[in-house]
């Protein structure tokens, strides 16, 4: 059996059956492709469509997207690697009946990484990079044989009927994946940065990747080993007969070291972010140094028009009144985890790091 977006699937289905669409869910199957398909594909890929409405921070007060309670059955299933614990689960419906809604809730409430990857991807699909729905839980009730041992509840929690048996776990990350086909060559995931970097492109191809590289750099992607980016095919757009992508996407799927430093090793914290440069020393060159293995983001000369294209978006963000598509972003990911920051701390930063790109231009 094989976790596919919201299902389990035997393997030899996986590339026949699509999943439906549900407003926040992901239709998402793996397609296997041959080597030769995964160069062209890559070498075709697009980094950046139109930002979905419901991607887009709210410019409000107050209007960080938090789910207060959710309800899900523990569903069996064993992930291969990953330090962060994670299990499925089925959500459920107001009466208590599972639902083929399945999601990965990650949880450990000292994680650092956690708030770090929900931040992350939410800021990718944002910005229009692609990246999967991320969302922060208070609490989530899991019922059923498997669920994790939770946390004292403060307050007795109504079960939902026939959920009796349940663990209350707060502060956790929901995960659904991007839409799209995931493409895969046998079991080997993703594609490494270099291989995106030596990819030759031109005109609006070339904008949107030397953006998609500065903004890696701006979150300092440390931790950027081939399998936590993903090689995707939008929706729509597979012919599943030949195998043939129409439309090939290349996007980063595991943003938990995100906001943090390579260099140091370091997943989300503020002051190793604060202290990592968006630029090398050669002025308009971003290189995320790591100290993780299997991680190579190497030195990438940002164009003028990459430059401007990132930093047009990233301005709309800090020109949101006081800054709250930025404030929104980190209280919804509960960022404020990490002890040793605050919010606003957090927004300084970010603020401070468009005012880096702003000083390096003009890239000629």
């Amino acid at each position: 059996m094989r976790f596919e977006g919201n299902r389990l699937l035997p393997v030899a289905l996986v590339a026949l059956v699509a999943l439906v669409a549900r407003p926040i869910s992901a239709a998402h199957y793996e397609v296997g492709i041959n080597q030769e398909q995964h160069h062209r594909f890559l070498e075709r890929a697009k980094v950046w469509q139109d930002p979905q409405p419901d991607d887009i921070p709210s410019t409000e007060a107050n209007g960080a997207r938090i789910v207060d309670r959710l309800d899900c059955e523990f569903v069996p299933y064993k992930f291969a690697g990953g330090a962060t614990p994670k299990f499925l689960c089925a959500v459920l419906d107001g009466s208590g009946v599972a639902t083929h809604d399945i999601v990965k809730i990650k949880y450990g409430r000292t994680n650092r990484e956690i708030p770090g990857e929900v931040a992350g991807a939410n800021l990718l699909r944002h910005l229009g990079f692609g990246g999967d729905h991320m969302q922060v839980a208070r609490m989530l009730v899991c019922s059923g044989n498997g669920c994790p041992k939770g946390d004292a509840p403060a307050e007795p929690i109504a079960p939902l009927p026939g959920h009796s048996n349940r663990e209350i776990l707060q502060w956790v990350a929901v995960e659904r994946r991007m839409e799209g086909h995931e493409l895969l060559v046998g079991d080997k995931q993703g594609f490494s940065m270099s291989e995106l970097a030596s990819v030759s492109r031109t005109g609006l191809d070339k904008t949107e990747a030397d953006a998609f590289f500065l903004l890696l750099a701006f979150v300092n992607h440390g931790d950027s080993k081939r399998s936590n980016q993903r090689l995707m095919c939008l929706p729509d757009q597979m012919d599943e007969e030949t195998r043939e992508c129409r439309a090939p996407f290349a996007m980063v799927h595991d943003a938990g070291s995100f906001f943090g430093s390579g260099a140091q090793r370091k997943k989300p914290g503020l002051s190793a972010w604060a202290s990592e440069r968006v630029f090398s020393e050669n002025k308009c060159t971003v290189q995320v140094h790591s100290g993780w293995s299997g991680s190579n983001f190497p030195a990438v000369r940002i164009s003028e028009e990459g430059r401007q294209f990132l930093l047009e978006k990233l301005r709309a963000m800090v020109d949101s009144p006081d800054h709250n598509q930025i404030r929104n972003l980190f209280i919804g990911a509960h960022m404020e985890l990490d002890t040793h920051s605050t919010i606003d701390g957090w927004v300084g930063t970010f603020i401070e790091k468009v005012g880096e790109i702003e000083r390096a231009g003009p890239c000629d």
